[in-house]
This record gives structure tokens, sequence and C-alpha cells, in this order.
């Protein structure tokens, strides 16, 4: 049996943190959100990801989204994913 590499064995002098926000139709206070992120200090041995996962927003703010996300993207690695179906976000 062939084991899977494990990120956090792999690297073991750095510690992973993925930070999930949830958001529907809320661009301005998503982009509120990830300017204060982008202000976090993370200690130089810690790496960053911040997921923002769109629950189904409009076409408009959708693309406000993906925008504050690609900003963001310039300070940590950052991504957005979309879920189509309205849940709670």
């Amino acid at each position: 049996m062939t084991e899977r590499p494990n990120a956090m064995t792999d690297a073991p002098d750095t510690a992973r943190l993925l930070l999930c926000v949830l958001t529907r139709d809320r661009p301005r206070m998503l982009a509120a959100c990830l300017e204060s992120l982008a202000k976090l200090r993370v200690p130089p041995s810690t790496s960053l990801e911040v997921l923002v996962v769109d629950n189904a927003s409009s076409e408009e703010a959708l693309a406000a989204n993906q925008a504050a996300v690609d900003v963001l993207g310039a300070e940590v690695r950052a991504s957005l994913i979309v879920e189509p179906r309205p849940g709670i976000a």
C-alpha cells in the first residue's frame, strides 16, 4: 500500500492555516472582510490561504467577489469557489 503524502508532515516547520469565508450577495461586506484579512500579520513559519465560498450570488455580486479575491491574492493565497445551490451562507 502506498501512503499519500501529508502536507503537515512534509513541512514540519510550517503551520498551515486555511480560512474559509462564506458569502452570498454581499460583495461590499466581503471586500471589507478580505481587506482586513490582507492586514493580518502571519508568523514567518505559517502559511495562510483564504478560500471564499460563494453561495449562489447574483452574477454582478459574483463578479465583484472574484475581483475582491483577486485583490487579496496579491497579499496571500486566495481562491473563490462557487456553490450553485442556495443554502446557508
